[in-house]
């Protein structure tokens, strides 16, 4: 009930039920995971908005509202890590072009956790789903 409750809120179709599912199985099951809950404190979805100001290649400034969603973010005794899932099904084949892709928004993940916490990320890494993988992009 809990997974078509999601789906619905999310705008999926109930058909992807099974697949929420697996996704939700793969991931409990991972070592990342496993790792998180062995952790000092453990979070999940957690929001965030900062300010920050961007000065463009020619010194004009703008102001920028920064937000997003931190999936996995769990603190071991040296430092916070953040992990961000992807459930895409293009990593099985892709899997070095969406490291890629996605390692600028695990650095803002990381910024973001900083400025708003004023404590270390010491790891930052993405979550395949699909491949069962955690690739660490910061350290």
């Amino acid at each position: 009930p809990l997974a078509i409750s999601q789906l619905e809120e999310l705008g999926l179709s109930q058909s992807r039920l099974d697949e929420a599912l697996d996704t939700a199985t793969t991931v409990i099951q991972s070592d990342i995971w496993k790792r998180a809950q062995a952790s000092e404190h453990i979070l999940t979805e957690v929001p965030f908005q900062y300010a920050q100001t961007i000065t463009d290649d020619s010194g004009n400034q703008t102001p920028t509202i920064l937000r997003g969603v931190i999936d996995l973010a769990f603190k071991e005794q040296d430092g916070w890590v953040i992990v961000d899932y992807k459930t895409d099904q293009s990593a099985k084949e892709n899997l070095d072009q969406m490291i890629e892709y996605y390692t600028p928004q695990l650095k803002a993940y990381a910024e973001a956790w900083e400025q708003c916490t004023g404590e270390i990320v010491k790891e930052s890494g993405l979550y395949f789903s699909t491949v069962n993988r955690y690739l660490r992009t910061i350290e």
